[in-house]
């Protein structure tokens, strides 16, 4: 009997696969019955199956449209530049490119690894590993930090007394240049 799968070679993103786990675990339909649907071999939606912890924690890191997983050179490189760059985030301190750059060197260099360069190319894999998008954090959300302003507020009201109120400017959005 012919099979239904073209023999041209699938691939497959973690989230058709995590579809494909989860509807195996439900048991709703058969798994040939999702092999004809996703135009997959048996043995395609085994090694999914064997590798679903894999797959699941792939998901999980932000890589469900990524086709597949690809891994640093130096993993504890990159956790702890991960670990380092969520925290920076939480604080809403912006990051960019050379920065990351910059302290992943900085963390391999303390982690041993004095032979690490990190490239452009480094941090484009990095950041699409982990689902990284630099995105500007303008506007009051981004600034504001919960600390009491009253003791400041006073002491702003007294330096502006001296100047004319057309001469005062919210600078929150203004560029240096």
């Amino acid at each position: 009997m012919a099979s239904n799968y073209s023999n041209k070679r699938k691939c497959l993103s973690f989230d058709t696969k995590l579809k494909l786990i989860e509807e195996v675990e439900k048991g709703t339909k058969s798994k040939a019955e999702l092999c004809r649907e996703h135009g997959i071999a048996q043995s395609s939606l085994s090694t999914i199956l064997k590798d679903k912890d894999k797959i699941r924690a792939a998901v999980n890191q932000g890589t469900r449209q990524l086709k597949k997983q690809r891994t640093s050179t130096y993993p504890d490189v990159d956790k702890a530049l991960l670990i380092w760059f969520q925290q920076a985030r939480s604080m809403y301190v912006p990051i960019s490119g050379p920065i990351l750059i910059e302290k992943g060197e900085q963390l391999a260099q303390e982690l041993g690894h004095t032979d690490c360069k990190l490239s452009g190319g480094w941090l484009d894999r990095f950041k699409q590993r982990h689902g990284i998008v630099f995105k500007t954090m303008s506007g009051e959300a981004a600034s504001a930090k919960d600390i009491d302003t009253s003791e400041w507020e006073a002491t702003l009201q007294k330096i502006l007394e001296d100047y004319n109120p057309r001469d005062i400017f919210n600078a929150d959005e203004t560029g240096l240049f």
